[in-house]
């Protein structure tokens, strides 16, 4: 890892930062996080300078240098550190777990959380033989964070019709009476989207289940 240095990316993104909108930005962030203040699409454009030399990055080292840029303090770093690894997807394995774990406890929030669930986790996840995934599912369902909770909740959102219902269950269960949005909102969303491939299970769930309204909300808006 000696051809792109932290040195090399934090000074490409200095010359984009822009004070005004750093404070607008680390508000919407509830003052979580300290911004460059440079926005999605100029993000963009700044680290596709570096995908070049990254793509001759083993996986190692590319987590290498994601868990660095992770350390900084600069959320926009922490996307760029995301995205890194989620171009090399597929060669994350089990043995990766205690890196994306780290990622979702370090710098918690749901734009970062929401990336790792669905990019980084349900990759890895999907390697795993079914009773490992599911006793993985069951510790991240009865974490004591309430983001890894959110993980095992969504990581199936790109599954589509193959969804695992018991692993879905197995997820939500635990946080059916939560009054924390992102475990409501969790719900909501995993239930509204696997409705899209089989309505007739979202609603036997809602029947048979008391959820928060905002679950029932989000759950029920492609159900006929």
């Amino acid at each position: 890892m000696d051809t792109i240095t932290l040195g090399d990316i934090t000074s490409a993104f200095e010359v984009f930062a822009n004070k005004p909108k750093a404070d607008k930005m680390a508000a919407y962030l509830k003052n979580k996080f300290v911004c460059y203040g440079i926005k999605a699409p100029d993000r963009r454009i700044i680290q596709k300078e570096f995908y070049s030399e990254l793509k001759s990055f083993t996986i190692e080292d590319s987590i290498e240098l994601a868990r660095s840029l992770y350390n900084l303090p600069q959320r926009e770093l922490h996307y760029f550190a995301m995205e890194i690894v989620g171009r090399k997807s597929k060669l994350l394995n089990p043995y990766h777990l205690e890196f994306v774990e780290f990622l979702v406890l370090k710098n918690s929030w749901w734009d970062t959380v929401d990336f790792v669930a669905t990019h980084l986790f349900h990759p890895i996840l999907k390697k795993l033989e079914y009773d490992r995934r599911k006793e993985y599912v069951r510790k991240l369902a009865q974490h004591e964070n309430m983001w890894m909770n959110r993980v095992a909740i969504i990581f199936q959102l790109p599954l589509k019709h193959e969804t695992e219902e018991e692993l879905l269950e197995l997820a939500i269960m635990p946080h059916l009476t939560s009054k924390e949005f992102f475990h409501q909102k969790a719900i909501g969303w995993a239930l509204r989207q696997y409705s899209k491939y089989n309505p007739s299970y979202v609603i036997n769930f809602l029947d048979s289940h008391t959820l928060a309204n905002l679950s029932v909300r989000e759950a029920s808006k492609y159900l006929p």
